[in-house]
């Protein structure tokens, strides 16, 4: 019931933050008044309350001007900082200005240490309500509100080491603090960077560097270790992935820099590694014109063009019009399914088909005779490492004696 309450108030005070900045802004100028003069006073008393109207629709013009309602205070940041301090600096600047030409006008007695006042208040009582915001929000209360942010079960949480210090380790970090009820608690760092050795990042330590990973597995009691390293590559993941073999610890990755660069990393997007992790590399650039050339208008020949790597070769070579593909495959029905596919999906295509063995020295001699193809994209091989180590007969016919 309580947290519902809590939940609804802030809903209410975050939909009226126009307001509220208004009136927590305007209330420095009662302050300034109470700290630098006697409250019982009723001259200096009799002033504020003749300056406070003007004061207040001052500072919502202000308000208003530089959208400061508009900021999120769940993400409160150094762009809301920095945003207030200009528009407080802004206004008691011109409060300045304005009470020194009174002054010198003889007008009326304004002391001047309310506009220092201002400023020195201003600041921090703004930045209040928005950090006392983001803690509830953050800190106390989560995702359905069940309030249980500050639950004694941390001993029983899993303790995390995160590889990498840069700025994907420290997202991680953040989203984990964000989210206890995830159960995961960040004890400690590694990176290689020296320069980080010993900091802290959101108040976690970076223990040392990669090499360390065992080491501090076990002195730290981590249970489950996080690779943050998303611009890394192969080899980088590879190292790391030995050394955490060397633990006990579970260990996970989050996603490469391409799958990141989309949105925010968010704890759904940590993964256990896969095979693709181990392969990363630079990108392969293709030189697209000198293989157009190599193909363009000539007659190519696909073996074992039914197959899974054959029938896909034909069909990267539609983009480079070669004059005719021959296809040549010895089972009927993968051929069949592949000119069905061809005729659909690239009726453009020049082909002719040729069922054959290309272990039958005939059939290819009167293959390459009649035809003439000009490259040949040789594919008709058994490509089942285990299954030909258990068959080493049948591996070297087809794919030696085959291919001569």
């Amino acid at each position: 019931m309580v947290n519902k309450f809590q939940t609804s108030l802030l809903r209410y005070f975050i939909q009226s933050k126009w307001m509220i900045d208004g009136v927590v802004w305007t209330s420095v100028t009662v302050l300034a008044y109470l700290l630098r003069f006697d409250p019982t006073d009723d001259v200096w008393r009799s002033q504020m309350l003749q300056i406070l109207p003007f004061a207040a629709a001052a500072k919502l013009f202000l308000v208003t001007l530089f959208g400061s309602y508009r900021m999120s205070w769940r993400n409160t940041g150094f762009a809301d900082f920095f945003l207030i301090v200009r528009m407080v600096f802004l206004y008691s600047g011109l409060m300045g200005i304005t009470i020194l030409s009174m002054q010198s006008a003889g007008s009326m007695t304004f002391s001047l240490s309310i506009a220092v006042l201002e400023l020195l208040l201003g600041i921090p009582i703004l930045l209040l309500p928005r950090m006392a915001a983001r803690f509830i929000l953050i800190y106390k209360l989560n995702g359905n509100g069940n309030g249980k942010r500050f639950s004694n079960a941390g001993a029983r949480r899993e303790r995390v080491l995160i590889v990498g210090a840069g700025e994907s380790g420290t997202m991680v970090a953040k989203e984990l603090q964000k989210h206890p009820e995830m159960g995961m608690k960040t004890v400690a760092f590694v990176d290689d960077k020296a320069s980080l050795h010993k900091q802290k990042i959101h108040g976690v330590q970076v223990a040392g560097n990669i090499a360390q990973i065992p080491d501090i597995v076990q002195k730290e009691q981590i249970n489950k270790i996080i690779i943050a390293m998303p611009s890394a590559d192969g080899g980088q993941i590879r190292r790391v992935l030995e050394l955490c073999r060397q633990t006990k610890a579970d260990y996970q990755i989050v996603p490469g820099f391409y799958d990141l660069i989309s949105g925010a990393l968010s704890i759904n997007q940590i993964r256990n590694v896969d095979v693709q992790d181990l392969l990363q590399r630079k990108p392969v650039h293709l030189d697209m014109e000198n293989i157009r050339s190599y193909i363009h208008q000539k007659t190519i020949l696909v073996t074992g063009a039914g197959g899974s790597i054959g029938s896909e070769i034909v069909r990267q070579l539609a983009r480079f019009q070669p004059r005719q593909v021959i296809l040549l495959g010895r089972g009927e029905n993968s051929i069949h399914e592949l000119i069905r596919e061809l005729r659909s999906d690239l009726p453009a295509l020049p082909f002719l088909t040729q069922i054959g063995n290309i272990q039958d020295p005939k059939t290819v001699e009167a293959l390459f005779s009649s035809h003439q193809p000009e490259v040949v994209f040789h594919a008709a091989a058994h490509k089942h490492v285990p299954l030909m180590e258990e068959n080493p007969e049948q591996a070297v016919l087809n794919n030696v004696r085959g291919t001569q």
